[in-house]
């Protein structure tokens, strides 16, 4: 199955896998999938086939490459790291089952050896670690980036897009951060309605095809609601399907990272399968559930696959549309269900939702600011920005007041 070594390798920006038998390639492409990566990915390839690729494009942050068949493994693969430039992580699989041969792959620079035959666990167990470490390190090197927060519903209809709208237009202005929304359903997405904004045209080849992106495919695709609040939102049409991998949302945030202050994401849950990379790629993840036992069940689902990942990213959990008169369960069932805290309560506020939803404004310019739920949006922005900065919540926190209450605090 190898291929020629002069051979160009389509490089992914994420991940690249090069094997040399049917089932390596098999696993590969498993653990690819698995992790939000596409079949692509993984190539029949040999050492020198990447090397030539890689010195030519910027490698991948994870390489794993096929050394059998190389009749010096240890100089190639010392060649690939000298190449990548401690840009990638290179895991090197091979059929020799020898402690010396081991030696003689992490002494070259690779990251860590595997003997054939692999499967997909296999794979993923020794790329889970790889992956938190090279997360660790791009939040060394990015201290003053912008910080995002991942906000996903749980279940359809618990107010996600509210509050991700209006949590974005607190943080622009009254807390006077530069703040970026990124709608990531490009076919009934509605973020740009909520704020009466004519959307961008270019999200949708800006995540499809994160290669082309620059500073004016970036500017065509957002909407500019002030000059502190930008709205990334599309409509798309229903006669076909969009399907976009994990790297184009994760190239986006990359490039948005150094122009604001937050940015928030609003995921809808049927994503969470293609994009896990990029969920705990995140700095903060906030889950939005109801009171229901539906509820308890599809937070521990999602909770769980985060948590495989190895993501070192919070993970919060709050709690919408709560004293709409339906039947809900108490907070201490949930709790012990999901084996995870409600961090906060966010009441059900039909009037002023529709009201705002109808005009196009936030809940803040039809409702005054004074209800419950703007409270809790206020809350979560508070919670949200960058450590450091004053809120107009901080002081009731300190104190114990409805900051400190809702988050933490007891119900």
């Amino acid at each position: 199955m190898r291929d020629g070594g002069s051979k160009a390798i389509q490089l992914h920006p994420e991940f690249l896998a090069a094997v040399q038998d049917a089932e390596t390639y098999e696993a590969a492409v498993a653990c690819a999938k698995g992790q939000g990566w596409p079949a692509q990915s993984v190539v029949n390839a040999d050492v020198a086939s990447v090397i030539s690729s890689v010195s030519r494009s910027r490698p991948p942050a994870i390489i794993i490459v096929d050394v059998d068949g190389a009749q010096d493994p240890a100089t190639m693969v010392g060649q690939l790291v000298k190449v990548c430039a401690e840009r990638s992580h290179v895991l090197v699989i091979g059929s020799a089952n020898d402690i010396m041969f081991y030696r003689g792959m992490v002494q070259a620079g690779a990251a860590d050896y595997l003997v054939k035959p692999l499967s997909s666990v296999a794979m993923r167990d020794a790329v889970v670690p790889l992956l938190a470490a090279k997360a660790g390190s791009d939040k060394g090197e990015r201290k003053k980036s912008g910080l995002v927060t991942v906000l996903i519903g749980v279940r359809g209809g618990v107010g996600l897009t509210t509050m991700a709208t209006n949590t974005a237009w607190v943080l622009a202005h009254e807390i006077g951060q530069r703040t970026a929304l990124l709608d990531l359903d490009l076919q009934f997405g509605n973020s740009d309605l909520a704020l009466d904004l004519e959307p961008g045209r270019g999200l949708r080849e800006v995540l499809t095809s994160p290669e082309r992106m620059d500073s004016l495919l970036i500017n065509s695709s957002m909407a500019k609601e002030s000059d502190s609040l930008s709205v990334f939102c599309c409509e798309e049409s229903l006669e076909e399907v969009i399907d976009f991998d994990t790297s184009g949302p994760m190239s986006l945030v990359k490039e948005l990272r150094s122009d604001y202050d937050c940015i928030l994401v609003d995921m809808p849950r049927y994503m969470v399968p293609r994009h896990r990379r990029f969920i705990v790629s995140a700095d903060r993840i906030v889950l939005m559930t109801d009171m229901t036992l539906a509820g308890i069940r599809d937070t521990q689902r999602i909770m769980a696959a985060i948590a495989n990942l190895g993501t070192a990213a919070p993970v919060h959990v709050i709690a919408g549309r709560i004293g709409d008169g339906e039947a809900q369960i108490s907070r201490a069932q949930f709790e012990r269900g999901t084996k995870a805290k409600l961090e906060a309560l966010i009441p059900h506020d039909t009037k002023t939702v529709k009201l705002a939803a109808n005009r196009g404004k936030s809940i803040f310019a039809v409702g005054g600011g004074t209800s419950a739920l703007a409270k809790s949006v206020r809350s979560l922005a508070g919670f949200i920005v960058p450590a450091g900065v004053p809120t107009a919540g901080a002081a009731a926190a300190a104190e114990g007041g409805f900051l400190g209450k809702l988050f933490g605090g007891k119900g």
